[in-house]
């Protein structure tokens, strides 16, 4: 959160209002429609509160303060006091007519009607701020901001906030300095706003030729999604799905359970998907989320695949095998179960790694923290658990064969091409769980 002095100036204009109010007084042939000469208005800006972020129409709703400070050499105070305050009607006096150029909606009549403080000769004196008139409202902005989804969860909006003059151009407008805060707080987003150093001039082209320039203050905002929710109850899920899946290798080829339990996984990762779709936003072009989503049920789905692929071929050599070669078809077709298990953490790995390299929007911009524990634990505990398992795999690959990158060609040769291996009983399914 970012919090600064909200006014700049030996003492408070909220606390000289309890003090001792004056007459405000105009000078002789007083017109409001005429700017102050050589006008200077200063403005800052207090966000209080974001309403909505609508990536379907491109805008966020915001609630803030709009105070601007200006010297009127044609306003005093009764007596000419050099402290003390007085109201008056803004409707009575002259107001820069400061508009947020990126509004889309409710413009004019969504800012309160408050009156404003003219103020002693003190503070037409200040060295940073000089001014004798405050005006402040409070208003509801409509805000375009182009947002870009591909890389959601992990996204990161910058929007524009440009405050110009709306008709009159007589004036000078420059943002105050120290004197732009915001008070957000929010679930969704972490947010920083930031008033761009130089003062950005305008430039308003008309036909034929003319061209019309002025000054402008300009803040930029920055959205930045909190990314664990979907972290929590949409990716680790997906990732846990993924792999569980290489669990299904190690189940007995002949048990029916192995064929249940791939299955399970795949309605498992659909569920994920369609109970937290309606937490994902309409997107234009494939993101970050999609190729993860669309991987993760791709790799969920293989083990099934894989399986019934070992259960046809296993049916054919049944047909068409000899019993003196069950032994040696059915062995061929365990050991591309044994390579599987070695293979598909590597798989795994290298997916991982694509997904979530450096390259990747998790890593891009500064993301705050607020996994705690949960991500921790997941970590470690399921790392302890592939680790003990791939030691597994390649103990009984060691044990049973085949070791050598000939006997694995020679398997995945004679196991899937040969159509004149046999298998064997299913007794070698039970003897291949057991080792």
């Amino acid at each position: 959160m970012v919090s600064q002095v909200l006014f700049v100036g030996a003492t408070d204009p909220d606390s000289i209002l309890h003090k001792q109010s004056h007459e405000v007084v105009k000078s002789q042939g007083y017109d409001k429609k005429v700017s102050p000469s050589n006008a200077t208005v200063y403005l800052s800006v207090r966000l209080e509160k974001i309403h909505s972020l609508n990536p379907g129409t491109n805008t966020f709703k915001a609630t803030g303060w709009i105070r601007r400070y200006w010297v009127d050499q044609r306003l005093s105070l009764k007596g000419n006091p050099s402290t003390g305050s007085g109201i008056v009607d803004p409707a009575e006096i002259w107001t820069p007519d400061i508009a947020l150029e990126e509004q889309v909606d409710d413009f004019q009549e969504s800012c309160s009607t408050t009156h404003a403080t003219v103020f002693g000769t003190d503070f037409v004196s200040e060295p940073q701020v000089a001014f004798n008139v405050f005006y402040s409202q409070a208003c509801i902005f409509t805000v375009r901001c182009e947002m870009k989804l591909s890389d959601f969860p992990f996204d990161r909006n910058d929007c524009s906030m440009t405050w110009i003059p709306w008709v009159d151009y007589s004036y000078h407008l420059v943002g105050a300095p120290n004197a732009t805060m915001h008070m957000l707080n929010t679930q969704l987003f972490h947010i920083e706003v930031n008033k761009v150093p130089s003062h950005p001039v305008m430039h308003y082209r008309l036909p034929p030729k003319y061209q019309w320039s002025f000054a402008a203050v300009r803040y930029e905002l920055a959205f930045i999604r909190y990314s664990r929710y979907y972290v929590v109850n949409y990716i680790l899920p997906l990732i846990l799905n993924v792999i569980l899946s290489w669990f299904t290798f190690f189940i007995p080829l002949g048990a029916s359970d192995r064929i249940i339990f791939s299955v399970t996984l795949l309605l498992t990762g659909m569920t994920i998907l369609f109970i937290t779709s309606d937490k994902r936003p309409p997107e234009k072009t494939d993101g970050w989320i999609d190729e993860f989503q669309i991987s993760s049920l791709l790799l969920i789905s293989f083990p099934i695949l894989q399986t019934i692929c070992l259960h046809r071929v296993e049916d054919r050599h049944q047909h068409k095998g000899c019993k003196e070669s069950h032994t040696e078809g059915r062995s061929k077709i365990r050991d591309l179960d044994r390579i599987t298990r070695i293979v598909w953490p590597l798989v795994l790995l290298g997916w991982f790694l694509f997904l979530f390299s450096p390259l990747q929007p998790m890593w891009r911009d500064y993301r705050p923290a607020g996994y705690g524990n949960t991500l921790i634990m997941f970590i470690v505990l399921w790392s302890i658990i592939c680790m003990f398992v791939c030691v597994c795999a390649c103990l009984n690959l060691v044990r049973h064969g085949p070791t050598t990158l000939e006997a694995i060609g020679d398997a995945l040769e004679k196991g899937i091409i040969d159509e004149d291996s046999a298998t064997s009983s299913s007794e070698n399914d039970s003897e291949d769980a057991t080792g």
